[in-house]
């Protein structure tokens, strides 16, 4: 790491004494360097120019300011028979000129809407985050901008690469936020513009965390430093965390492609697609940050190769022209960026392309889709933009009463071509003066903003204008919270993770991909190999000498009860059904989803600290509550039959559909609990086939997931022979556990290939690898069911060369394991959808 000389020399300070300002100094260069420096440039370093008036009247931060040119906003009326630069500007002005009397217009009540997740009452919650629904039935009046008042664009600032907060990591799952309604960060500053904002909410995270102060404390100290010795760390180390293209540790389990896309002649952008195993067929563009002057860091790189393994969807990301070059300017690099959108958006369709910018490129998306709407084209379903800089004039005195620990907006850089040849105000590099028929004509869009970014007021002032113009828009705001606060991939502050969920439900990404469809894992790893070779070894020297040391290893790990050390900071409630126990494991705050967990074993283990630890991080990951009955064994060890087990299982499941709902119940199984999970849904089918009132898709679990199960229990063969299975023993005929009883081994009761009528199954996803004597038999039962329903929602995944389990979660013995994690979690329909619980309203006086 570049910087652990630094941090060595700082340690070594009057003998290896450290000071408390040593301290905070390796604390801002430790966070800046493990947190991505230079991760997003806010877009403020692309073109700005210093303000002329810095009054600000008693009466807010608004008032007083009759002449101030963000009081106006002019109209960009684009002649698109020319592109000649004087011709445009004596447009403007004369448009802006033609505007000055124009009546403020009122937004349409039903466009200013809050969100649903603004409106739910969370008294009883005993962690609500404070939303502040900003009332008042008069909109801000509409404003207007004369292009007399920036009549040269002036330089940029300096470059000073975003940093995350890295501190609060390692402490957040010890930390306890601070609870109940909170009043906002920065009230002072905001609370004039907020209470002029159009109905829609403003909503305020929970309060930073001592690590995050913590983290800002020590970024403030590197700051002073800076400024001492005269050396932009923040701006070297970026450089140094900067690439073209996405580094190799970043990319496991996804198809990284490298395209291109020519805008020209002679003008062609790398494109760098992310493709994961099972896609849903949603597809976000990710413009990234970095002040226009930086490539994507490794955060970025991080953030968005996450985003496609979290959610299923493809991330794109373009490399437009940096605006270190002539080509990178805003009026060659917005109309091109419109371009690829319009172009994603013909093959992907409207409403399956979303955008996401951070930083400059919070800035540049927008004003690529404000191209689109002017054109006439159809733009993305939705928008997040993280740590917007609305306004490159910087001409709002409020800028400067937010103490940025990132960014000193005082300081400029020559070497930025972005605004060349614009004025400050010009709706190409700032979004803040859009026409008010594109704010309403924009996606639904939402930002997130720290509040010790010193553009918040803009962003504030922009949620304002936006809303009221009768767009949909939504801001949250990070309390205590720095530049690029929201990018997601690793947990860097307290609140990143909080609101990742919402991020994915914003921008649409709440699908699960649909079936009939059959996909091959990735091959095997050179660990997955070592892993088989030293099972067989151990089969072997069991066969040779007798001693059943696998047995032996897995019952000590088996019991009926959750191990206290697997299910840490969940609430564990014993209850009972039918004479069995019933495990229920629960996060402190329950998503209201419910996953039945049948274990596997064969019928004759109980369940292992492999399965404890997957349920239990399921119900951590997801917020479902995670129920694990502890059924009979088979014959000889008990008295669980086919007869005793399933048509209870049904009852249960049933039950469970009267009680939560049948879209907040699903059905997860492995190995022989995937054998008894089929059964029971199918049983419950045969019930509902003879009610002629029954809805079979109300009738069942909404989805079911399978891992390793034994969907044909009498196949035998050649094909089944020739599978070396490291794990699952061969036994002949009538061995075993007798798990039939006096059924029949073909009984549809008891074997699920059986019966005659597979189809009406829940949508359901098959985990099965190639290395497993259960393999030809599930093959098998896909066949059957496509043979009489070929739209089947049923994936078949087939795990390269995987061994029996493989895709079960908690410990993760394989490298295809996590890959596939998330795409059980939506198979099992546990879609974060945002915790409403958490939000109170407020409202700004």
């Amino acid at each position: 790491m570049p910087v652990l000389p630094l941090i060595v020399l700082l340690m070594r300070g009057n003998g290896g004494a450290v000071t408390v300002a040593e301290f905070a100094v390796t604390v801002g260069v430790g966070a800046a360097v493990y947190m991505g420096v230079g991760c997003a440039v806010a877009s403020a370093d692309d073109t700005a120019s210093e303000s002329g008036s810095t009054s600000v009247s008693d009466a807010g931060p608004r008032a007083g300011r009759d002449d101030d040119p963000r009081d106006r906003v002019r109209e960009v009326k684009r002649d698109k028979e020319t592109d000649d630069a004087d011709s445009d500007d004596d447009a403007a002005s004369d448009d802006a000129a033609s505007d000055d009397d124009t009546p403020a217009t009122d937004a349409p009540a039903d466009d200013a809407e809050p969100e649903d997740a603004a409106e739910e009452d969370a008294a009883g919650d005993d962690r609500t985050t404070a939303v502040v629904d900003v009332g008042g039935d008069e909109p801000a009046a509409r404003t207007e901008v004369s292009p007399t008042e920036h009549p040269e664009p002036l330089p940029a600032p300096a470059v000073a690469p975003a940093l995350l907060t890295v501190p609060g990591a390692p402490r957040r799952e010890a930390e306890v936020a601070t609870t109940g309604p909170q009043e906002p960060a920065e009230a002072s500053t905001t609370s004039a513009l907020l209470s002029t904002v159009a109905p829609t909410p403003v909503v305020y995270t929970a309060a930073p965390t001592f690590s995050d102060q913590i983290t800002v404390f020590g970024l403030r100290v590197l700051q002073g430093f800076s400024r001492f010795v005269g050396i932009d760390l923040y701006g070297q180390l970026g450089k140094l965390l900067e690439s073209s293209r996405p580094p190799w540790y970043v990319k496991y389990g996804l198809q990284t492609r490298e395209t291109e896309f020519a805008v020209a002649e002679g003008n062609v952008w790398t494109v760098w697609e992310f493709h994961p195993p099972n896609p849903t067929g949603k597809t976000v563009i990710a413009v990234h940050g970095g002040g226009f002057v930086s490539k994507p860091t490794l955060m970025h790189w991080v953030d968005y190769t996450s985003m496609a393994r979290e959610t299923g969807a493809t991330v794109v990301v373009p490399m437009y022209p940096l605006a270190t070059t002539e080509a990178g300017t805003a009026r060659k690099v917005v109309p091109a960026m419109a371009q690829f959108i319009s172009e994603q958006i013909d093959t992907y369709g409207a409403e399956n392309v979303s955008l996401y910018g951070d930083s400059a490129g919070a800035t540049l998306a927008p004003a690529a889709v404000r191209e689109l709407i002017l054109a006439g084209k159809p733009v993305p379903a939705s928008m997040v933009l993280l740590s917007i800089t609305p306004d490159q004039s910087l001409s709002n005195p409020d800028l400067r009463t937010i103490e940025d620990p990132i960014f000193d907006i005082e300081g400029y850089v020559p070497d930025n071509h972005w605004a060349d040849g614009l004025d400050p105000g010009d709706p190409l590099i700032s979004p803040l003066f859009f026409e008010d028929d594109v704010f309403a004509a924009l996606p639904p869009t939402t930002i997130y903003q720290g509040s010790l970014e010193f553009s918040l007021p803009d962003a504030l002032l922009l949620h304002t204008k936006w809303s009221a113009a009768g767009g949909a828009i939504s801001t949250v705001v990070g309390q205590g919270q720095i530049h690029d606060w929201a990018l997601g991939g690793l947990p860097l502050n307290s609140q990143a993770p909080q609101v990742r969920p919402d991020i994915y439900r914003r921008l649409g990404l709440d699908s699960v991909a649909a079936g009939p469809r059959t996909i091959v894992t990735a091959p095997p790893s050179f660990g997955d190999q070592l892993v088989v070779g030293a099972l067989r070894t151990l089969r072997w020297f069991s066969e040779v000498t007798g001693i059943k040391l696998f047995t032996g290893i897995v019952g000590t790990v088996t019991s009926t009860a959750p191990p206290p050390g697997t299910v840490a900071d969940l609430v564990v409630t014993e209850r009972t059904y039918n004479g069995w126990t019933v495990w229920e494991l629960a996060p402190s705050r329950p998503s209201g989803e419910f996953v039945v967990a049948l274990h596997g074993g064969g019928f004759e283990s109980e369940a292992n600290i492999i399965h404890w630890s997957d349920y239990a991080s399921m119900a951590r990951d997801t917020g479902a509550t995670v129920l694990v009955p502890i059924y009979p064994l088979a014959p000889p060890r008990d008295n669980g039959t086919a007869t005793t087990l399933v048509p209870p299982m049904a009852d249960y499941l049933s039950m469970l559909i009267d009680e939560h709902g049948v879209d907040n119940v699903s059905l997860y199984g492995d190995s022989a609990g995937g054998s008894y999970a089929m059964l029971a849904v199918q049983e419950m089918l045969r019930r509902c086939r003879s009610d002629v009132q029954c809805v079979t898709s109300e009738a069942t679990p909404s989805r079911m997931v399978l891992v390793s199960p034994a969907l044909h229990l009498t196949l035998t063969g050649p094909e089944v022979d020739a599978i070396d299975d490291p794990i699952l023993p061969s036994r002949p005929a009538g061995e075993g556990p007798q798990f039939n009883g006096e059924l029949d081994m073909d009984d549809p009761r008891v074997n699920p290939i059986s019966s005659a009528d597979l189809t009406g199954l829940p949508p359901t996803a098959v985990y099965i690898g190639t290395l497993e004597k259960l393999y030809p038999g599930a093959v098998a039962f896909r066949d059957k069911l496509l043979s009489q329903d070929p739209d089947a929602d049923f994936t078949f995944v087939i795990g390269d060369a995987q061994m029996h389990g493989w895709a079960l979660g908690g410990l993760f013995i394989n490298s295809q394991a996590p890959v596939w994690r998330p795409n059980v979690y939506r198979q099992l329909g546990l879609l974060d959808s945002g915790d409403r619980a958490r939000y109170v309203t407020l409202t700004v006086a």
